[in-house]
């Protein structure tokens, strides 16, 4: 186990003198130390018998959830029966000359003995909650992340379940570790010590300041954090060995991790130490201890001399009484041997003196009651600090007032100005509300008018269809007869091959070959059939004309200047129309284009416009638009940079209406022209598809 001295010496706070009291049955303890610069200084430590124990033990001694684990005898682990142990009380647990007691004392004047005989007037007394009146849970996840007061009351809320509702506020505290585990400490009855103290206080000159009400649990294991400094892996058991009571506490790094069940066995018991080696040896096969881990020997270890029974039984060397470092801790000679029998009030004094220090737990169940009592009206710098506030309070006060005021006047000012200029721009209303009747009338003529152009191209689209598909079907075939049926047409015809037909029916979205007949004609034999076509296209959307609506041009300037200026600006519509076709934006962009390509001081982008424009329509699915333009844009400009994308945009857009051997044909011209480049890249990659 480390033993090593700590880098940095622990945080303390000013010197302080400290009287520690532990009751354990009818043995009373008193530890009497001072507060050094950075250690303990022990000035006396005594054992006192009582008269009678302070109160009897319940069957509501300490309780921990254990799920259901069961409590394991040493004739359970050992498999033997009971034999004597060479070892034997010593003779310090009988009554000694100095605290033997008289038929008239009571356990109030052996207290008040102790107060009175303490080697300071002034001094605070901390006390222990023994482990008889103790009710310990161990806490599962979910608290760490809550806030601490909302935790607290989560806590107190499981920890008061399970007691059936007999615990107030504060008669229960708890710690958390850093694995976000912990444990609840609460006490149903009244403490001990602290009553038998307030039972006396009618008689003392003087009442002295309760700074701790502390578990032995805590006081142990703060005590072995404190003096040994173990690493955060070093797994150290506490056994600590008391009169009616003694107990297992499981530390790794000096944070507890386990608390088993106590072992409630007299300290005369033969079986005690038997028991204890079983408890260890059944929490070690359950998983909660190492393989390599140490004991520490507090209580009355020492007086039943425990270490070697613990070495052979358990087979680990590392086995020790509780040994106090001297740069920690200083005490007479006298009392050095019995030093681990005080190991529960060192501990307290311990957490009482360090407890700033965050290796320690601060855990105490001080009464409410008593702490309110204790308050005491003081001024410190934080209180001439407070004092010192509220003196320069109404000065400050005054200063924002005057600021609030000024602030006040120049909005004032600012809202007067701004109502004098709404009411300087209140002409300006009823032609706002002029523009917007005449937005609303120009909004319901444009619904109107797509109203009834809705499905005005339907028979030209349908024609368009027809002629292509027949021209994709094969030449040798004609119509005698087209007329509407519901939502398509019907088609009669001849042909002078039986599968020219299905072809021709191939080439719309949805259609049928009513019948084929062959006829003589001329000593010939045709192909006499009737199709019908129930859909032309696949988004009826295509019957609808597109409404364009025209843009005001902006009158021309005569001067040179401005014709300059215009020429610059064709140059950056350019740019930000392409940008808006790249966005997507067809319809803005198209717009655009057409402005462009309506000015004639700059012909090179009105040129590239018209090319922009075919690609806007094949865009929105305009293919007979983006045909028609494109075709015009490639005869009219053999030699213009925009050609080949010109080319592309038009083979799409033959491709779009299923005129394939035209799209092909325009394909395998551009990667003649330019097979490297990306436009006839993307062609041949075309020319894959239609295959």
């Amino acid at each position: 186990m480390s033993n090593t001295k700590s880098k940095k010496s622990p945080r303390v706070s000013s010197k302080k003198k400290l009287l520690v009291l532990n009751v354990d049955d009818i043995e009373l303890t008193s530890l009497f130390c001072t507060l050094g610069q950075g250690f303990i200084e022990i000035e006396s430590a005594d054992k006192h018998k009582l008269v009678e124990p302070l109160k009897e033990t319940t069957n509501e001694s300490l309780t921990l959830e254990t799920n259901g684990q069961p409590t394991l005898s040493a004739e359970d682990i050992f498999g033997s029966s009971e034999k004597d142990l060479t070892a034997s009380l010593d003779s310090s647990l009988a009554t000694s000359t100095e605290s033997e007691i008289s038929e008239e004392q009571s356990n109030e004047s052996i207290l008040l003995s102790i107060l009175e005989s303490a080697p300071a007037k002034n001094f605070n007394y901390s006390v222990n909650l023994p482990s008889s009146i103790t009710h310990v849970f161990q806490l599962r996840n979910g608290y760490k992340a809550l806030k601490k007061s909302a935790r607290r009351k989560k806590v107190y809320a499981e920890v008061n379940e399970r007691l059936n509702n007999q615990i107030a506020n504060d008669q229960f505290d708890y710690f958390l570790t850093e694995e976000n585990t912990g444990f609840a400490f609460a006490n149903k009855t009244g403490i001990p010590l602290v009553n038998l103290y307030e039972s006396i206080q009618k008689g003392m000159k003087k009442r002295f300041r309760l700074v701790s009400v502390l578990p032995d649990e805590i006081a142990l294991s703060n005590l072995v954090r404190f003096n040994y400094n173990p690493s955060d892996d070093e797994v150290i058991i506490i056994v600590h060995i008391a009169f009616e009571e003694s107990k297992i506490i499981i530390t790794q790094g000096g944070q507890i991790t386990q608390l088993p069940l106590p072992i409630r066995e007299d300290v005369n018991s033969n079986q005690l130490l038997k028991t204890i080696v079983g408890k260890i040896l059944y929490e070690q096969s359950l998983g909660n201890i190492p393989d390599q881990y140490s004991v520490i020997l507090t209580g009355k270890a020492i007086s039943l001399n425990a270490c070697p029974f613990f070495q052979q039984t358990l087979e680990i060397t590392e086995v020790a009484y509780f040994t106090a470092r001297p740069e920690l801790f200083r005490f007479p000679e006298e009392t050095e041997k019995s030093l681990s029998e005080f190991a529960v009030p060192l501990g307290n004094a311990v957490t009482v003196f360090f407890a700033d220090d965050k290796k320690i737990t601060p855990l105490s169940l001080i009464p409410d009651y008593i702490n309110q009592r204790q308050q005491v009206f003081k001024i410190a710098w934080h209180g001439y600090l407070l004092l010192t506030l509220i003196f320069l309070m109404p000065i400050w006060i005054n200063n924002q007032y005057t600021n609030k005021s000024k602030t006040k006047t120049n909005f004032t000012q600012k809202k007067a100005y701004l109502e004098q200029s709404i009411d300087g721009l209140k002409w300006v209303e009823p032609l706002l509300d002029s523009l917007k009747i005449q937005t609303k009338l120009g909004k319901q003529k444009l619904e109107l008018l797509e109203s009834l152009s809705k499905g005005t191209h339907r028979w030209s689209y349908s024609l368009d269809k027809i002629i292509r598909a027949i021209h994709e079907a094969g030449d040798d075939l004609w119509l005698t007869e087209i007329s509407s049926q519901g939502d398509g047409f019907q088609m009669t015809g001849f042909s002078l091959y039986r599968n020219r037909a299905p072809r021709l029916a191939a080439q719309f979205p949805s259609a049928s070959v009513e019948n084929v007949t062959p006829i003589e004609i001329r000593g010939s034999t045709v192909y006499q059939f009737k199709i019908v076509v129930e859909k032309v296209a696949e988004d009826e959307k295509s019957f609808n004309p597109v409404i364009k609506i025209p843009i005001q041009a902006t009158p021309k300037k005569s001067d040179k200047s401005s014709a300059s200026k215009k020429v610059k600006n064709s140059s950056a519509l350019f740019q930000a129309a392409v940008k808006l076709f790249d966005q997507k934006k067809y319809d803005e962009a198209l717009a655009t284009f057409e402005e462009i390509a309506d000015r004639k001081a700059d012909q090179k982008y009105a040129v590239k416009s018209k090319c922009w424009i075919g690609k806007c329509h094949f865009s929105v699915g305009d293919y007979p638009e983006a045909i028609e333009v494109l075709t015009t844009f490639i005869e009219e400009n053999p030699q213009s940079e925009e050609n080949l994308s010109a080319m592309l945009f038009l083979a799409k857009a033959y491709a779009a209406t299923n005129r394939n051997n035209d799209a092909r044909t325009l394909f395998l011209s551009i990667v003649k022209q330019s097979p490297t480049s990306e436009v006839g890249l993307e062609a041949a990659q075309l020319i894959a598809a239609l295959q």
